[in-house]
């Protein structure tokens, strides 16, 4: 999991003078560059009011999606982020 978790040069984030830094919004970096289920989580306003994503947890969604398959759904990233939830605290 760990392996999943940890930067690697290619996830670099450069924030140009028309965009927030990327530590500012994650969930604005999600919605741009996401993966299709990934990005139906961060825009279902009901889904946020009820899970209440963090922004460290949208960085780690993130970065964990972009290695899964596009064919991971909403459902699967509301999984893996309580498994997420599970493993970092």
């Amino acid at each position: 999991m760990w392996e999943l978790l940890k930067p690697s040069p290619e996830d670099a984030f450069e924030a140009s003078d028309h965009q927030a830094p990327y530590d500012a919004n994650p969930r604005a970096a999600v919605l741009r560059e996401g993966p299709p289920g990934l990005r139906e989580l961060a825009i279902d306003e009901g889904s946020q009011a009820t899970l209440a994503v963090e922004p460290p947890e949208w960085r780690l969604l993130l970065a964990v999606g972009k290695a899964l398959p596009p064919t991971v759904d909403k459902a699967g990233f509301v999984q893996l982020l309580f498994t997420l939830r599970v493993i970092v605290r």
